[in-house]
């Protein structure tokens, strides 16, 4: 790649006797004088007074850019037209004060460039200077160059050395007495060990617009530049030695991305002359490393010798050089964003590091400072950086590494308890020891107390013969019931607690069948114990415990706080104390005090603590990490408390709704989960809408409006303040929302205002990580349905048993921006220093599926509780401190059952997402397998989200005698149903087995096996989109005659439809009149009224089930609305 040749801005080059006077008003009066043998501006003329070589002057016929050098044995120029310029192209250059009678060499860009030039006696020459670009032009008193080529020959490379065409190699065989420059790109000089010798001007090695070049293994001595580089890329300049080199080893000018390795610099001869070993002009992006330079400043006869200086260079490294023996080590102006690390620097007569504003936004770090007459001055202030987070540190400063000097280290981390101030900034953390970063001592790390989440704390219960029985994570139906409470609160059965769950079914007899089937899908803290363990097992960070206290988590997080636990202890159940644990761990702790890690609902439980702590909590507490905390409530747990879904909290196991919702409307937990005033002050989106369409849900909103965006909304809702559940339907409903207790919606809302004004105090740091990237139900939409019911509450309203009725229903509303269960916006809340860990990204790369149960387990979150405890960057791979960018939604495919079915969706890889029966238990649990997949459980109602590009296998499973309705809808990126696909009315049983496949969103029809027996019953059709009605009639005919009917039900119903089937398969046939169409539709109507009818007839007599006259009726309300009758 080539650069593009540019001149060079003005370097201002401050020389340090210049600078007490600065430094006193801390200003900076820069003139062209503070830069020996250099002036720079635009004009007409330009004098040098100052030279270590020839005192010129410059003149021009046309005003002109211009920066002019006079150094040892060399005149360099950079010019070009000036901002003022005419029109001109060229201009006529004077230059007085040459040697008088001298021939001079002057190039122009390149040493094939040259012209001669002689002054006069005078010693002044003339020539005409091109300036409708910019040019770099030397004159020096010698001429002598050679050039290497790529080509067949390598240039000159014959007469030096022998040339490799294939790798473009010239090794040299013999010493250099002159210029060498590099004529093509991606060549390698080597210099076996010779040396090139100069006549103290021009350069050993010079590049112009090169790339790719390679410099090694060469000596370099009495050149005015060892090596020069102008506007060139990607060089590599390694393992050469300079010597006595007149003004500087190494020099870029624009040239980027070069790197400079295990070069040795050095000045064995004094001279008068100021040399610097590296001087980076105008460059970006070049790396200087394991470099040496020592200019023998004690014995020069001239001051001022600079080892490294960057001027107007950004986004450099210096990395493990060694400067010495300089007056100036390290020298920045105008340079930002550089990062200078790992170097020593040693024995300067001035300053180990200087840096002139403005430069901003350096990073200096690890570097050892010693018997540097002064450390370092930073002009600019505080912009830069000179330490990193705990437990990298800053620099070692010899004058600063003992008690005497202010550096004391009580806490034994090899870093300095205070500050190493030097001129207008500091060092806050600097080391004890020379290269202490390398072999720091053993941090001090704090225990660490880990709080579970909600559920994830397992419950027991002894019977009156003493035997232990484990009631959560429950195996049976009968499990769940233990788990009631009272009315105030309190519990019906004295359970305790000894263990947190680290996996689901882990005490289970059919364990390993279970870990089988579900793989990671039931992971909890499995992998966080481990990691924790091996934590304390390493001696890499220092830690000498970590401790989970399991807890009874049906209770509010204070009473929790201030009641204690019953806990399994050696055989004993005794209560024990949050407060007692966290003291008793603070004992022991290396530091005295603990760090909180919580998950979930654990979050809330450390707030907690800490407030009860009071003005105590930060001598025992010194960080808490809030994993997946819902701090203002969140919008899932909404209907986990109406309805019982099933998915609770995100533990991933689905017990009975029924069982549910009995027992968690008089636990006080849950309602420490709802959506807080908080949630409502700081979220816009409403966490529940209602339909205004149809009577039920457009009861609710006349009552509170189309959505629920206020708190007070809400708990008025919560609590049925307006009566209207009664209205929507019985109370034994799931579908009806069940009226919450007023008394724990006031307690909730006392400890969430407590918890949520809590402030951490001085001395507690506070770090909550959310997740992001899994789909989470954000709110619930309610909507009014139809479906015909045969009971006896039809019959109160209709003079038959069986009518259509309304129900209420209730549906997911979802996002990307949370965990699966916790939105990311409640789970950062306010605090101050939050993360998001990208779970869409992770789960992309093939990294896992992580949602909120496991998030404990997730490498980049382990990895940052690592950090975490040492105080050191949290800088990690999917982990970050700002919310990824929320684009739309992709276009997904949702799957979705309506009914008594258990659905699993299999990709073309055979992982499956989906509901699957526990083995050995009464329960289900939930896959999420197919790599972007998620799963949402509402009473029968099951939701599976995929991508829609992609061919999947679904099978629903039959638990219960019902009809079933399956969907299969396309989500647009607005979060709309862009097309649908719906089954209903499928006669399903507990054995029924229903397969169909979907490509891209397309769905087959569905086969049915009604009794579970390898035999297809029949094969569903899609009622949407739109049917025709001749195929659904017959399909409806199918269906009859595999339901168990008596043969005096079945035959006029078949009967009934045979006489309409002949219609429309006359009508079909033939174009009757339109009259004829309507007399078809009354005759229809008359029709499918007396199939009703006798229906409704077989039902009372109970010669038909209740469910196969709902199934038969629902064919009958579909075939209706595909006549359009």
């Amino acid at each position: 790649m080539k650069m593009k040749r540019t001149t060079v801005p003005l370097v201002f080059f401050l020389l340090s006797v210049l600078l007490p006077a600065f430094a006193a008003a801390n200003t900076f009066p820069v003139t062209v004088d503070s830069l020996p043998g250099v002036k720079e501006g635009e004009g007409f003329a330009f004098q040098i007074t100052d030279s270590d070589y020839l005192n010129i002057t410059l003149t021009s016929s046309e005003p002109i850019r211009m920066r002019l050098e006079s150094v040892p044995n060399i005149i360099t120029m950079r010019s070009d037209a000036a901002a003022s310029s005419t029109s001109a192209t060229s201009t006529l250059i004077t230059i007085r004060g040459l040697l008088p009678d001298t021939p001079y060499y002057k190039y122009q860009d390149s040493y094939r460039n040259l012209e001669l030039l002689f002054s006069s006696t005078e010693g002044k020459v003339t020539y005409t200077q091109d300036i409708s670009h910019p040019h770099y032009i030397f004159i020096q008193p010698t001429k002598s160059t050679k050039f290497i080529s790529n080509n067949s020959t390598g240039g000159d490379c014959a007469s030096i050395g022998v040339w490799n065409a294939s790798i473009l190699t010239c090794t040299l065989t013999t010493d250099l007495i002159e210029t060498v420059e590099i004529d093509g790109d991606g060549i390698t000089l080597d210099g076996a060990g010779h040396t090139s010798t100069g006549s103290h001007t021009g350069s050993g090695v010079y590049l112009d617009e090169r790339s790719e070049v390679t410099i090694k293994n060469m000596r370099f001595r009495d050149f005015s530049f060892g090596i020069s580089l102008n506007a060139s890329v990607g060089t590599h300049i390694e393992d050469n030695i300079f010597e006595n080199n007149d003004y500087q080893a190494i020099v870029y000018y624009n040239s980027n991305k070069n790197t400079a390795s295990r070069n040795s610099v050095s000045l064995p001869i004094p001279s008068r002359f100021r040399r610097q070993g590296f001087a980076i002009f105008e460059s970006r992006e070049n790396v200087f490393r394991d470099n040496t330079v020592s200019l023998n400043q004690k014995v020069t006869i001239s001051a001022r010798n600079q080892g490294i200086l960057l001027f107007d260079s950004n986004d450099n490294a210096l990395i493990a050089n060694s400067v010495s023996d300089t007056y100036q080590a390290i020298l920045l102006f105008n340079s930002n964003d550089n990062v200078i690390r790992d170097n020593l620097v040693q024995d300067t007569l001035g300053e180990g590091f200087m840096l002139y504003p403005p430069s901003r936004e350096n990073k200096i770090y690890h570097n050892n400072f010693i018997r540097n007459n002064i450390s370092a001055t930073d002009y600019e202030g505080e912009t830069n950086v000179y330490s990193l987070p705990l437990p990298d540190g800053g620099n070692y400063w010899d004058i600063f590494d003992e008690p005497s000097e202010g550096c004391t280290d009580t806490s034994g981390d090899g870093i300095c308890d205070a500050a190493y101030n030097f001129p207008y900034t500091q060092d806050a953390l600097p080391w004890t020891k020379k290269d202490g970063w390398k072999n720091p001592p053993a941090p001090k790390v704090s225990n660490v107390l880990f709080l579970p989440g909600v559920e994830a704390s397992r419950l027991y219960y002894r019977g009156a013969l003493g035997i232990e029985h484990q009631v959560w994570e429950p195996n049976y139906h009968t499990d769940i019931p233990y788990l009631e409470m009272n009315a105030d609160g309190t519990s019906k059965y004295s359970l305790y607690t000894k263990d947190i769950v680290e996996r689901i079914g882990a005490h289970s007899a059919y364990q390993t069948v279970i870990d089988k089937i579900f793989g990671s899908n039931f992971d909890t803290y499995g992998g966080f114990q481990t990691y924790m363990d091996g934590l304390v097992a390493s001696t890499t960070l220092g830690l000498k415990e970590w401790r989970a206290y399991p807890y009874d988590w049906r209770y509010d997080v204070r009473d929790v706080v201030e009641n204690g636990t019953l806990t399994k202890l050696e055989g004993n159940i005794e209560r024990v104390f949050l407060k007692d644990v966290l003291r008793e761990m603070a004992s022991t702790s290396a530091s005295k005090k603990v760090t909180i890690v919580a998950h979930s609902n654990g979050g809330l439980l450390a707030k907690a603590l800490a407030l009860s702590l009071g003005a105590d909590a930060p001598n025992y507490i010194d960080r808490i990490v809030m994993i997946g905390t819902p701090q203002w409530g969140t919008p899932s747990d909404i209907g986990v408390m109406l309805h019982g879904d099933d998915q609770t909290h995100g533990l991933g196991l689905i017990s009975n709704a029924s069982d549910v919702r009995a027992v968690i409307k008089d636990m006080p937990s849950p309602y420490g989960l709802l959506p807080s005033a908080e949630y409502f002050a700081h979220i816009d989106d409403p966490v529940v809408t209602f339909s205004s369409d149809g009577s039920l849900a457009g009861k609710y909103a006349s009552n509170f409006g189309t959505a629920l965006s206020s708190f007070s909304a809400l708990v008025d809702f919560l609590a049925n303040t307006a009566g209207l559940n009664a209205q929507a339907g019985s109370a034994g409903d799931l579908r009806t929302p069940l009226a919450l207790s007023s008394t724990l919606i006031d307690k909730a809302v006392a400890t969430h205002s407590a918890l949520d004004a809590w402030t951490p105090p001085a001395g507690i740091t506070v770090t909550a990580i959310a997740g992001w990237g899994q789909d989470t139900v954000k709110a619930l939409a309610y909507t009014t349905k139809r479906k015909m019911s045969c009971n006896s509450q039809s019959a109160v309203a209709s003079p038959s048993l069986c009518a259509e009725i309304q129900y209420l229903e209730h549906s997911p509303v979802t996002t990307q921006n949370g965990d699966g269960t916790v939105v990311s916006p409640s789970a950062v809340g306010d605090t101050a220093e939050h993360l998001y860990f990208n779970a869409d990204a992770f789960r992309s790369d093939a990294r896992g599926n992580i949602t909120h149960q496991d998030l404990t387990s997730a490498g980049p979150i382990q990895s940052t509780i690592f950090k975490l405890l040492r105080n050191s960057d949290v800088s990690e791979e999917y982990v970050f401190d700002a919310k990824p960018p929320v684009g739309n939604n992709p276009i997904t495919l949702r799957i979705s059952s309506h009914s008594p079915v258990n659905i699993v969706v299999t990709d073309s890889e055979n992982n499956e997402s989906g509901v699957v029966p526990i083995p050995g238990s009464d329960f289900a649990g939930v896959k999420r397998d197919v790599p972007e997949s998620s799963v949402q459980v509402f009473d029968d109602e099951q939701y599976i989200s995929v991508p829609k590009s992609g061919a999947y296998a679904i099978v629903a499973t039959g638990y219960g005698n019902g009809s079933a309705t399956l969907n299969v809808d396309a989500i647009g990126s607005d979060g709309g149903i862009t097309a649908s696909t719906t089954f209903s009315n499928i006669p399903t049983s507990a054995n029924s087995i229903i397969k169909f496949a979907v490509k891209d969103g397309s769905a087959t029809l569905p086969a049915v096996d009604v009794d579970g027996d390898g035999v297809t019953d029949f094969t569903a059709i899609a009622i949407t989109p739109s049917t025709n009605p001749l195929a659904y009639l017959r399909y409806m005919k199918t269906v009859i005659n595999i339901l168990e009917l008596p043969q005096g039900a079945k035959s006029p119903l078949l009967a009934e439809l045979s006489f309409i089937e002949r219609q429309l398969a006359t009508k079909s046939k033939k174009k009757p009149p339109a009259l004829f169409f309507d007399v078809q539709k009354v005759q229809f109507n008359v029709v499918l009224g007396v199939a009703s009818k006798h229906i409704d007839k077989q039902v009372e007599k109970e010669w038909i089930s209740s469910t196969n006259a709902e199934i038969i009726l629902g064919m009958i309300r579909e075939l209706k609305m595909l006549l359009k009758l």
